[in-house]
């Protein structure tokens, strides 16, 4: 029995170009169908797993393909990176609030002496 290692999870389990079940992921399930008993019988194995893995082809090609929701989440993903960045950039070009207080409370002081004084 020749084993297949588990596929990389980079692979997805769904090809997207044909959307059928991937070559390494249908080989995977067939050495675990095999491993643990699969269906005895020779022959009529063979075509109870091939009907098996036709149904569930089946089932992912009705499937919605979801291409475009990804490329609209990535675009809109994309706007909202920019606008982040814009506003801390914005927030960076800000003057400091804080820079003249020192000049300020120090006029207000002398204003103050100058009242006081007349």
């Amino acid at each position: 029995m020749t084993t297949s290692p588990e596929p990389p999870l980079r692979i997805p389990l769904v090809d997207p170009r044909t959307g059928l079940l991937a070559r390494e992921w249908a080989a995977f399930f067939r050495t675990v169908f095999t491993r643990t008993g699969g269906v005895s019988g020779g022959v009529p194995a063979i075509t109870a797993l091939q009907q098996a893995l036709g149904d569930v082809q089946t089932e992912l090609a009705m499937l919605p393909d979801q291409t475009a929701a990804v490329s609209t989440l990535a675009a809109a993903v994309a706007v909202l990176q920019q606008a982040v960045n814009d506003i801390l950039v914005s927030i960076a070009m800000q003057p400091d609030p804080t820079a003249h207080l020192g000049a300020i409370q120090e006029r207000i002081r002398s204003l103050e002496i100058m009242q006081a004084l007349s």
